[in-house]
């Protein structure tokens, strides 16, 4: 059995947010499946086109279902949700939300960060640190440690951090900083 010393440390950092998430939710409803789908089809063809000159959508499935009153399908109601992500641009995002305010729809903005840099800052502080953890462990225990055999990320559960702010247009969004960490697992040999 190899001795080692094992260490789970967690670095965090707060980083400026710089991506925009923008989540549009179109419905149509209709007598029949295939007019609540036309509703919602031609309001999501109108979103994508008006949208298309400011920042990239994309589209997802969509959702029917029957409205039911006393048993008896009354209805149809059709859902779809449009996405689109890009970078801070605070006259930007105020443009395309401007422009959704035209239409029959729901969004929602989030924002998260995308920086790579500061992400190998943190697994390099967070194995630094993990490393002077496994040192104080050896002291205490009498023994010292020799080369560093296992290095990964740990499992900590949950994505990458994104903060949410509910959308408002008429004034500027601007994003609160981030902030992000990245968790390591290490072991070291007991010499």
């Amino acid at each position: 059995m190899e001795r080692m010393i094992c260490v789970t440390k967690t670095a965090t950092a707060t980083v400026a947010a710089n991506i925009v998430r923008l989540r549009i939710t179109v419905r149509g409803t209709g007598k029949t499946s295939e007019d609540a789908i036309a509703k919602c089809d031609n309001v999501c063809c109108a979103v994508t086109e008006a949208l298309s000159n400011k920042v990239p959508v994309s589209g997802g499935g969509m959702n029917v279902s029957a409205v039911r009153t006393d048993k008896k399908v009354t209805g149809y109601n059709a859902v779809r949700t449009l996405s689109s992500q890009f970078d801070y641009d605070g006259d930007l995002l105020s443009s395309a939300l401007d422009c959704l305010a035209a239409f029959d729809a729901e969004w929602n903005v989030s924002f998260t960060a995308s920086d790579a840099d500061a992400r190998k800052e943190l697994l390099r502080v967070a194995v630094e640190e993990a490393h002077e953890v496994a040192q104080e462990k050896a002291a205490g225990a009498g023994v010292e440690i020799g080369r560093l055999i296992k290095a990964e990320y740990a499992n900590v559960g949950g994505a990458a951090p994104v903060m949410l702010r509910a959308a408002h247009f008429g004034g500027d969004i601007d994003p609160e900083d981030i902030t992000v960490s990245e968790t390591v697992e290490c072991a070291w040999e007991i010499e």
